[in-house]
């Protein structure tokens, strides 16, 4: 895999010689610009016996999500911050969300740099990219499942240190201008489809919470994919995180001796 290539859409080629899986590298967005290439993604998922989001999102629990993001019982982001943190995050949410941060307040520091992440990005279609996905694959008629299972997507948040999630949080509130840069930086480098770049930026993000985010869940999602086409060809939508790097979800599944050729898909 050649760092020159800048696609988020790979070629899989299994081990046995048989249909080609792919892997894309999706991101949770409304903008626009990141529905280019849409027919080509569709023509895709088209040729495929199966679709895998990161976890299939007809198992998703509403309560068991709302619990699994939620701050443990007694607990709030007003008492587990300082007092003048939590001022300048009550002004931030409010400007940039319209809601006071007594409506976020039992969110798990993690989620509420999620919804203040989510304020900055671009709005233009219906529904984000990786939803829209989905759909369409369900539309086609194919077999819907996920790399990880809602469970244990679920179970990466009580992994995450509350004093990690509130250090990120932090780090947003008291530099929220250079925040705004670098995701802007982040949405651009997506857009290029320079998943290495990306890769450096989304590690520097997650900080502490690396191994459990990224490093675990790459090795996990790689298994279900080698395990998955066993039975057909896939077509995986992951968070474009996932696939740079000797840690990526790439790399694992040329370790596994799958063949990896980048689809550059965009004009």
């Amino acid at each position: 895999m050649k760092k020159s290539k800048k696609t988020l859409l790979w070629k899989i080629i299994p081990p046995v010689p048989s249909s080609p899986s792919y892997l894309f590298g999706t991101m949770h967005v409304r903008d626009q610009r990141a529905f280019r290439g849409w027919q080509t993604l569709v023509d895709c998922i088209d040729t495929c016996d199966m679709f895998a989001a990161e976890y299939n999102l007809e198992d998703a629990d509403v309560e068991q999500l709302q619990r699994a993001t939620q701050l443990p019982a007694g607990l709030t982001i007003q008492n587990i911050v300082k007092p003048s943190t939590f001022k300048k995050l009550d002004k931030l949410v409010q400007q940039e969300t319209d809601y006071d941060l007594s409506f976020f307040n039992h969110l798990s520091p993690l989620m509420l740099h999620n919804v203040l992440t989510e304020s900055q990005l671009g709005k233009e279609e219906s529904e984000p990219l990786d939803a829209k996905l989905f759909e369409t694959a369900q539309q086609l008629g194919k077999i819907m499942t996920g790399l990880e299972s809602f469970e244990g997507q679920m179970a990466v948040f009580k992994k995450l240190a509350i004093q990690d999630q509130i250090k990120s949080l932090k780090d947003v509130a008291f530099n929220f201008k250079k925040y705004k840069r670098d995701l802007k930086r982040t949405v651009e480098l997506y857009l290029e489809g320079d998943i290495h770049k990306l890769l450096r930026k989304v590690k520097k993000t997650t900080g502490g919470m690396r191994r459990v985010l990224l490093y675990d869940r790459n090795i996990r999602m790689a298994d279900n994919f080698e395990k998955l086409t066993l039975d057909g060809n896939l077509f995986a939508a992951i968070g474009a995180g996932h696939l740079a790097g000797k840690k990526g979800v790439l790399s694992l599944l040329k370790q596994k001796g799958f063949g990896i050729k980048p689809v550059l898909y965009l004009d």
